[in-house]
């Protein structure tokens, strides 16, 4: 399942703390009795225009996830060692990029999108060749 993370970052020698929010253990229940006990009219009310109603909104959506969603604090240490991967993938990889780059410029090239599409196909061929190769 995938989780979303909120970023709260707090510099704490070199670390940072990245707040992972665990959706599957929320409290539904009491997060709906939480919504249903607001009266949003009011809100509406005394925020007129569409930016201030949002920012209220954000802000009461913001303090139940707070309360009602679990989150675990875990940490981002960047790797110091890239992985290692082999010529031809580096190659292959590198013009994707290059091919992608031009692409992105002229969008409308039947040649140039037909040239990524055939690089694209040689590196996910390579992906899964190194997958069996490695089973």
């Amino acid at each position: 399942m995938p989780q979303l993370t909120f970023h709260w970052f707090c510099h704490l020698s070199r670390m940072i703390a990245i707040w992972i929010v665990m959706w599957y253990r929320t409290n539904y229940d009491l997060l709906c009795d939480y919504f249903s006990a607001i009266d949003w009219l009011s809100i509406v009310h005394n925020n007129p225009s569409a930016v201030q109603s949002w920012n209220a909104f954000f802000g009461i959506l913001k303090k139940a996830v707070g309360m009602f969603v679990p989150k675990v604090a875990g940490s981002f240490h960047r790797r110091k060692d890239k992985p290692h991967h082999p010529r031809i993938y580096r190659k292959c990889a590198a013009t994707k990029r290059k091919i992608w780059k031009q692409l992105k410029k002229r969008p409308y090239d039947t040649m140039l999108r037909e040239k990524y599409r055939g690089c694209v196909y040689r590196w996910w061929k390579l992906l899964v060749d190194s997958l069996t190769i490695f089973e």
